[in-house]
C-alpha cells in the first residue's frame, strides 16, 4: 500500500510540473520567435536594429516574416542603419558593393577617409544616382574627387600622381610645377591624361619657363659685337 500512495504522490507532483512547463512554453512562443538562426521578440520584428545579423541571415528573416524591417547593415567592418539617408565609412571591399542597396533611403557616402579608391569607383559606377564625396592621396597631397582645378604644393612621387589620376574623373587642370617631373615624365602624363591640362615647367635656352609664358627671352652670342 505505501507504495501505491508513493507512486501516486510522484504523479500528483509531476502533473503539475509538466503542466507549468507547457505554459510555459506556449508564453515563451507568444512572445518570441525564431528566425533567419535568431530569437526575436515578437513586439519588435520591424526593428531588428542592435543584432549582429548577416546579409544572408536578413534574407531569410524576411522570407520568414513576409516583410522588410529595419536592422543594422553590414558593410566592411562597421553596421549602418538601413534607414540611413547618409554614412561615413572607412574602408570596404568589392564584395560590400551589394551591401549598398540595403540601404534603401541612402543619399550620401562620405569616403574621404578611405583609400579603397577601385571599391570606390565601382560604387559609383553600380550606384550612379548615389552622391559619393572621396579624395585621393597622392604621396601628402589629398585632391577632393569634386575639384576641376588644383595645384601640387609638394613634390609628389610620379608614379602616385600617375596612378591616381585616374580616380579623380573631374579633375581638368593640374598644376604640378611644384613636382618638376621633367619634360620627359610629363609628356607620359599628356599621354595618359589627355583631357586633363597640365601646367608645368620647362628649360628653354637656358631658361626655366612654365606653360603659363607667353614670352621668351635668348640671348645670343652676336648682343655682344
Amino acid at each position: 500500500m505505501r507504495k501505491v500512495h508513493k507512486k501516486r504522490n510522484k504523479g500528483i507532483i509531476i502533473i503539475p510540473v509538466v503542466l507549468l512547463l507547457a505554459i510555459a512554453v506556449v508564453v515563451f512562443f507568444s512572445l518570441y520567435q525564431f528566425a533567419g538562426g535568431h530569437l526575436l521578440a515578437k513586439n519588435s520584428l520591424d526593428d531588428l536594429r542592435g543584432k549582429n545579423i548577416s546579409i544572408e541571415q536578413y534574407e531569410q528573416i524576411c522570407s520568414e516574416l513576409g516583410f522588410s524591417p529595419r536592422w543594422d547593415v553590414p558593410i566592411g567592418e562597421e553596421r549602418f542603419d538601413s534607414a540611413s539617408t547618409s554614412i561615413k565609412l572607412q574602408q570596404f571591399g568589392m564584395e560590400d558593393i551589394n551591401s549598398f542597396r540595403y540601404l534603401e533611403k541612402l543619399e550620401h557616402v562620405d569616403a574621404e577617409g578611405a583609400e579603397c579608391y577601385e571599391e570606390i569607383m565601382a560604387l559609383r559606377a553600380a550606384m550612379p544616382e548615389l552622391q559619393v564625396t572621396y579624395s585621393v592621396l597622392l604621396g601628402n597631397e589629398r585632391i577632393g574627387c569634386r575639384e576641376d582645378s588644383h595645384e601640387l604644393s609638394t613634390e609628389v612621387p610620379f608614379d602616385a600622381l600617375h596612378a591616381g589620376l585616374r580616380y579623380l574623373p573631374e579633375l581638368k587642370e593640374l598644376d604640378i610645377r611644384a613636382a618638376a617631373y621633367g619634360m620627359e615624365k610629363e609628356q607620359t602624363l599628356y599621354a595618359a591624361y589627355p583631357d586633363i591640362r597640365f601646367i608645368c615647367c620647362t628649360e628653354i635656352a637656358g631658361q626655366q619657363l612654365d606653360s603659363l609664358s607667353r614670352e621668351i627671352h635668348i640671348n645670343s652670342a652676336s648682343d655682344g659685337d
